[in-house]
């Protein structure tokens, strides 16, 4: 089976050209991002650009966009310089957008690009505040109204939500009355990439930003959450720290009610030392529930019959690839699919708003003590 056969993203024969893609940012999402576009079959995208402004990870970039896809890749420091030296489109149409999400960072690039008239795939959260996530969408109509405007969160398309949400749609377990939504890492280096690439290192973007590891991660946890329940209402939550030096919260745990009637629990967790591989999301129905497993992918399906217990995988009958990263696959084959095909991508850029509202709200509880939405 094709690895695009367990997404909602339709590919049908060879395309004729691929979407040119600079790639903007070359961290540890990057290297996801290039994997995915390599695994692609078809492969519908060509990384035409690097832009990096770190001289060794930019060279490495370029180096790796040749191993994994045999592209000759142009280099560049800056989306300005990269534009300047592409004023027409002739060498990337598009722009993934992978820089640290720091104050208006994320705003600021993605106008450059949009004001450039190209495609933009920029990664979550889409920004920090919902002002500034709003003059994003607000840019892309105003500036590149006839060009993709699309926020890379790959939780819409993992393997096991999408199997989850087709069994709760389909009435698998009942009506579902709650679900518990874990987010967690170590911040061991030996154990973690992104530990070891730095991202939770004092003076990383995630550990001297206000918002922390909870707010940077926890929104792929958030996505399933409004997929399965719809929009929520209000939440309350505590939150705290677990490494001295990180400005913002290591650890959360949220009581969100949502509009239908549901309560749910949402937990993050950042832990400082070892930690154990724990369900992703467990959802309880009344007739059944669905448990998601960790970041190796599977979960269950556990319903009755007869009053034998029953035990199903999530991914019975399927051999294509599971867990995490076909989160990342299955958003870059949509971004391709939206470009090339004009098909509507799965999830709008005003979905990642709604996330970010969230998100925010879940903080802002933290502090006040009080329930907000």
């Amino acid at each position: 089976m094709a690895a695009t056969d367990c997404f909602p993203v339709a590919v049908t024969g060879l395309p004729e050209r691929k979407l040119t893609l600079a790639a903007v940012g070359c961290g540890v999402v990057w290297r996801h991002h290039l994997q995915s576009i390599s695994a692609s079959l078809p492969r519908r995208i060509s990384i035409t650009a690097i832009v990096e402004p770190h001289a060794e990870r930019r060279a490495a970039a370029v180096r790796a966009v040749k191993e994994e896809l045999d592209e000759d890749a142009r280099p560049y420091e800056s989306l300005e310089e990269a534009l300047a030296a592409d004023p027409q489109g002739e060498l990337f149409e598009a722009v993934d957008i992978m820089v640290p999400n720091l104050g208006t960072l994320h705003e600021e690039v993605a106008l450059l690009a949009q004001k450039a008239g190209r495609h933009v795939l920029l990664e979550k959260p889409i920004s920090v505040s919902v002002a500034s996530a709003e003059r994003i969408v607000a840019a892309g109509k105003a500036h590149a109204p006839h060009k993709v405007l699309m926020v890379a969160e790959n939780a819409q398309y993992w393997r096991e939500i999408i199997a989850a949400k087709r069994l709760i749609d389909g009435g698998a377990i009942g009506k579902v009355i709650t679900v518990r939504a874990k987010f967690w890492e170590t911040a061991l280096p030996a154990l973690n990439e992104w530990a070891r690439d730095g991202a939770y290192d004092p003076g990383s973007f995630i550990a001297s930003g206000p918002e922390g590891f909870v707010f940077d991660g926890g929104l792929h946890w958030l996505r399933p959450m409004r997929m399965f329940l719809g929009p929520a209402k209000r939440v309350a939550s505590v939150s705290g720290a677990t490494l001295e030096h990180m400005r913002g919260p290591g650890m959360a745990q949220a009581l969100i009610s949502f509009e239908s009637g549901v309560t749910a629990i949402f937990e993050a967790i950042l832990a400082p030392g070892p930690i154990s591989d724990q369900p992703f999301f467990v959802l309880q129905g009344t007739e059944g529930e669905i448990v998601i497993d960790g970041f190796e992918g599977g979960g269950q399906l556990i319903t009755v019959s007869e009053g034998v217990l029953l035990k199903r995988s999530l991914n019975e009958g399927y051999a294509g690839p599971i867990g995490w990263d076909t989160g990342y696959l299955g958003e870059m084959q949509d971004f391709a699919a939206a470009v090339l095909d004009g098909k509507v991508p799965e999830a709008s850029a005003q979905e990642a708003v709604e996330d970010l509202r969230l998100m925010l709200a879940i903080m802002k509880a933290s502090k006040t003590g009080a329930w907000e939405s």
